[in-house]
């Protein structure tokens, strides 16, 4: 008898305790706070990329410089406005190390390297002048190149 009524009991707390726990939901079900926190990671994550581009561009790793100096624009594109700052560090530095190193492919006689290097420049920043003029200088180096190399 005493196990016929205990376990209707158990149940019916059991039941009832569950009924008043809260379904799971997401942490943020408001998508613009979503996009807020994503836009914050973002920005820390671009900072964390100057500094470390920055630093490879002093200890003269061109190459590491330059990629992440692109990864930092890519998170410049995917942010947005609102970080004016960071987007003229990268644009700058991104151009100096990516001219730099069409310019040393240059020298080498890699005039192809060269310009991918100096293509690379103009994309984030077109309208500068010196990588303007290096690419046309570099064109005309390619255009004279044609025909003579086998």
């Amino acid at each position: 008898m005493i196990k016929a009524v205990i376990t209707p009991l158990c149940l019916t707390l059991l039941l009832g305790a569950a009924l008043r726990l809260p379904a799971q939901t997401p942490a943020s079900a408001n998508p613009a706070v979503e996009e807020g926190v994503r836009r914050q990671a973002a920005q820390i994550a671009l900072r964390q990329k100057l500094v470390e581009a920055r630093a490879a561009e002093q200890r003269h790793d061109l190459p590491t410089a330059a990629k992440l100096y692109g990864d930092a624009w890519r998170l410049v594109e995917d942010i947005g406005p609102g970080i004016e700052v960071e987007a003229q560090q990268t644009v700058a530095g991104l151009t100096a190390v990516r001219m730099e190193l069409a310019r040393a492919a240059q020298d080498r006689g890699d005039y192809r390297g060269a310009q991918v290097q100096s293509n690379e420049a103009m994309r984030v920043n077109s309208h500068d002048e010196a990588a303007v003029a290096f690419k046309r200088a570099n064109q005309k180096l390619i255009d004279q190149q044609v025909g003579h190399v086998a």
